[in-house]
Parts: structure tokens; sequence; C-alpha cells
């Protein structure tokens, strides 16, 4: 059955022009554990792009923070766009350090959660026509990507602040 699966599943990516990331990955981040005895593991979520930028990832990595807002860590990719120098400053001049607030997923309404993110996350607009569109201007493309991950964040935050209680300070 597992293998049925992933077969659909390379055959799909196949038919999209899709290619999968787990080969750019280091060693150490392709499974979430390994079971030494039996040789068991267990992958990460699968990430995948066009062909056209599988050539551009410079890098990938998994962030894990231990503060994530979700029982998932998020992958970041490194990928290099002609015409587009550096990374945007986030930074907002100010000194004062963010406190994020450190979540209690043992004792949260999981289920709810996934609920909430699910009807939040889909009124969020993929910009997809990024993908088709090569002549946008760089810094219209890094505002449209700034959205879209802005939205995916805040969405994730309010439903875990619905439904996740927080550890006391």
């Amino acid at each position: 059955m597992l293998m049925l699966l992933c077969t659909l599943l390379h055959d799909f990516a196949r038919d999209l022009e899709l290619r999968f990331l787990f080969d750019k990955l280091p060693a150490d981040d392709r499974a979430t554990y390994k079971v030494d005895s039996t040789g068991a593991m267990s992958a990460i979520d699968h990430l995948a792009v066009s062909q056209s930028l599988y050539d551009s990832v410079t890098g990938i990595r998994v962030e894990d923070s231990r503060i994530n807002l979700s029982d998932h860590c998020p992958v970041v990719l490194d990928v290099s766009i002609p015409g587009i120098d550096k990374a945007p400053n986030n930074s907002k001049g100010s000194a004062k350090p963010c406190i994020q607030p450190v979540y209690r997923w043992d004792m949260g309404d999981l289920v709810y959660y996934y609920s909430l993110t699910r009807d939040l996350l889909s009124g969020v607009v993929t910009p997809v026509h990024l993908l088709f569109d090569c002549d946008s201007p760089g810094s219209d493309v890094l505002e449209q990507l700034n959205q879209y991950y802005n939205a995916i964040v805040c969405n994730l935050c309010e439903a875990s602040y619905v439904s996740i209680p927080r550890k006391k300070a």
C-alpha cells in the first residue's frame, strides 16, 4: 500500500513537472527520528518546486527553534533569483526583542486547531502566477511573497492563540 502511495505521489509530481527537494536537504535533516534497531525513520513533509526553480535552490534547511506555532518544523529554502541582490531587511529599527509565547501543545485542543487553521488558511490566496510570470520586477515579487508568508504566519498565530494554552511566564 505504501509503495502504491509513493508511486502515485511521484507520478503526480512528474505530471506537474515538479521536483522534490529531498536530495538537497542535509543528511541529518532528512528524517525527524530514526529507529536504529530497525532502520525505520519518519521523513519530513515533502517539498517540491518547479523544474525551472530546482536549479536555483542554493540551500534548504529545517528550522527548529523549539517555539514553533505548529507541530511541524518550518523548512527554509534559499533561492538564487537573478536580479535580486539581497534578502529584505525586516528590522524595524527597534532594539526591543520580540517575546514569543510558548505554547502547551500537549494541553491544546488539536482538533479545533486543525479545523481553525484549515478554515483560516483556505482564505489565503497563493500567488501561483509568480511561478509562470518571469517578467515581474524583483521587488514586486518579494513584496508578494512577503504578503503571502505573513498571511500564513498570522493565521497560524491566530489559530494557536485561540486553541492552544500558553505557558505562564
